[in-house]
């Protein structure tokens, strides 16, 4: 950008209706400053705020930039005719496609993990909006859960699923916000299991996740363990119970 793309050429004392000198004399000193004024902002923004493609580059911290705050990912299943079947312990796999493309995080629609790296430049640690929704078919009168796992730990993100009476399929959600963090310099790799139940019969699901913030605690000052890890199974869960979930 051009020094001279911000001035105000409109405030020009030539255009002025008469010929009075101190009137003239005013309105190029009024244009003068408000031209500096505008230079200075400019250069500010520049040296603070400005980006170019990739966009990746961050000389001031200090600044929340719209580009490299965010990072997400949308992964879905859908097939209402030959619905996906996840036993025990499996990991749900083999995703029909992306909603969205991945920004900052990568997500394997083959393996059916999400990796949030601390190999980049900028790291992809922080808060995240969670979420994992769908409709399944199992066994009636069943309890189910379905878990979020990090790096092949279970996590506090559990969806159950109760089928209860006659029925044999449900809609399932979940959704919530979780500091993804950790105090090793190591990513973090998400999956979604079957984590209580013998099967479930998927027909759709969605998961999706979006960093609300890049941080984890204070500004300045990175987050501590995730709190996603290190949570006790729930071989006792009973979704009737007093306190319901763990």
């Amino acid at each position: 950008m051009a020094d001279t793309d911000l001035k105000l050429d409109s405030v020009d004392s030539s255009q002025s209706a008469n010929e009075d000198v101190e009137l003239n004399s005013w309105l190029w000193r009024l244009k003068t400053q408000i031209n500096r004024a505008l230079r200075q902002v400019k250069l500010w923004i520049n040296n603070h705020v400005f980006l170019e493609f990739p966009y990746f580059q961050d000389p001031h911290p200090q600044y929340w930039h719209k580009i490299l705050d965010p990072a997400w990912m949308h992964m879905y299943f859908q097939d209402f005719d030959t619905p996906k079947r996840v036993n025990l312990g499996e990991t749900i796999a083999n995703y029909t496609g992306n909603v969205i493309s991945d920004w900052q995080v990568e997500s394997d629609l083959v393996a059916g993990t999400v990796t949030i790296s601390s190999e980049t430049t900028h790291d992809e640690y922080g808060v995240y909006f969670l979420s994992f929704s769908g409709y399944v078919e199992g066994p009636q009168n069943t309890n189910f859960i379905v878990t979020a796992y990090a790096n092949g730990n279970i996590t506090l993100a559990r969806m159950p699923v109760v089928l209860k009476g006659n029925a044999t399929n449900v809609p399932i959600s979940w959704a919530g916000v979780v500091d993804l963090d950790t105090d090793l310099d190591t990513s973090i790799i998400l999956e979604l299991r079957l984590e209580v139940g013998a099967y479930l019969d998927f027909y759709n699901i969605n998961w999706c996740i979006h960093r609300l913030s890049p941080i984890a605690g204070q500004v300045g000052v990175s987050g501590v363990n995730s709190n996603l890890t290190n949570v006790p199974p729930t071989d006792n869960w009973n979704p009737g119970s007093p306190g319901g979930m763990p």
